[in-house]
C-alpha cells in the first residue's frame, strides 16, 4: 500500500510504500534478502527521510513532514523509521548497511 500523495513527491512512477503497513515489510525483506542471495556484502539505504516524510533535513523548520503527509497508522516517525531500519538490519544479517538519514 502506498503514502497518501506528498505534495512534491508524488510522482506516479516512483510510488513511496507506507511503512506502517505490514504487507509492505514482506517486499522490503524480499528486497534485502535478493541482494543477500546475490552476493552482496554492502547495501547502501538512502534518502529515508525524503521519502518518508516528503521533505529534506534542512527544509523541516516549521513541520517535519510535507502538508498532508501521513500514515496509516498513527506512530511517531521516528517509531517508523526505527522499525524500518530494524526491519532491514534484521533481514541484512551480515551484510554491511549504510543509512543516510537526510
Amino acid at each position: 500500500m502506498l503514502l497518501p500523495s506528498i505534495p512534491g513527491v508524488d510522482d506516479r512512477k516512483s510510488p513511496i510504500l507506507d511503512p506502517t503497513i505490514e504487507e509492505n515489510f514482506s517486499g522490503i525483506k524480499y528486497n534485502i534478502a535478493t541482494y543477500k542471495k546475490w552476493g552482496y556484502k554492502l547495501v547502501k539505504h538512502d534518502y529515508t527521510t525524503y521519502d518518508i516524510m516528503g521533505k529534506w533535513g534542512v527544509q523541516m523548520t516549521d513541520t517535519l513532514t510535507a502538508l498532508g503527509c501521513g500514515f496509516m497508522i498513527t506512530v511517531y516517525n521516528s517509531r517508523v523509521i526505527n522499525h524500518l531500519y530494524h526491519l532491514i538490519r534484521e533481514t541484512a544479517g551480515d551484510m554491511y548497511i549504510i543509512a543516510v538519514i537526510r
